[in-house]
């Protein structure tokens, strides 16, 4: 049993060790694309809820979802790192432009 327990303490030792900070891609949105997202937030039957929710007196900044000084949406995921919330609608887009755009890509 005590062997066990040393090697789950060594492979956490090491989980730790490797493990790097996640990427980051920094991103500034034109006034257009920023509208686009907001008036999306809107129509999107999940972010339509968060955002009535977040104008509520009861709103809390510790909770998952949060929106910035321009009005986008962000949820932090389990490690409370912020992730921008695209609405549904804009999702085929974003991830075309992500992903085949060569000056715009994550990869």
């Amino acid at each position: 049993m005590r062997d066990s327990r040393l090697g789950a303490r060594q492979a956490k030792k090491e989980y730790e060790k490797r493990r790097e900070a996640p990427a980051r891609v920094f991103v500034k949105l034109s006034d257009d694309l920023r509208k686009r997202f907001l008036e999306g937030y809107e129509k999107d039957p999940q972010f339509s809820r968060v955002l009535e929710w977040t104008k509520t007196t009861q709103w809390s900044t510790d909770y998952r979802f949060f929106r910035n000084e321009d009005g986008l949406l962000f949820f932090k995921d389990a490690d409370y790192i912020p992730r921008l919330c695209v609405p549904r609608n804009m999702r085929p887009e974003i991830l075309i432009q992500a992903h085949e755009h060569p000056m715009e890509t994550a990869h």
